[in-house]
């Protein structure tokens, strides 16, 4: 493996999943994300890998789940942050919101927690409409 390559990275991560050893594969994720600081798609990569875990691992306290979602959050907004655009990043948001609130005990905050995931699965969905009609009718990003 090429230690400066970001795919090599990527390709480590699936592996270690595949042998189920979760903080290698996230390890592994985090290096290709440091590689790649400008690239959404590095982060976002590590949203799903972290609201699966959280879900289906029976083992998993519910504090460590808990820091699973949150950590899930985290990435999606660095993605977020490089491109606000990034319509997957922003449904993966909506999903781990929903998430966070089945662990949090105070109803206000559990309330607070999906109305916001409403709203970021609405702000998803349009702005895929968007994309798609840009990309329909021959647009590109930035171009008119």
């Amino acid at each position: 493996m090429k230690p400066s390559e970001p795919t090599g990275y990527e390709i480590l991560a699936g592996y270690y999943n595949r042998q189920g050893e979760f903080d290698k594969t996230m390890q592994s994720f985090e290096t290709r994300a440091k590689m790649e600081p400008n690239n959404p798609e590095a982060w976002h990569t590590m949203g799903p890998y972290y609201s699966e875990k959280a879900m289906k691992d029976s083992k998993l306290s519910k504090d460590m789940a808990k820091k699973y979602v949150l950590r899930g959050l985290e990435v999606e907004e660095e993605a977020l942050k490089i491109n606000p655009q990034y319509y997957e990043a922003l449904a993966f948001k909506n999903i781990l919101l929903r998430q966070q609130a089945l662990y949090e005990k105070d109803p206000a905050v559990q309330k607070k927690l999906l109305a916001e995931a409403d709203e970021v699965k609405a702000k998803s969905i349009e702005m895929q409409k968007q994309q798609n009609a840009d990309a329909a009718s021959g647009k590109k990003k930035g171009k008119d």
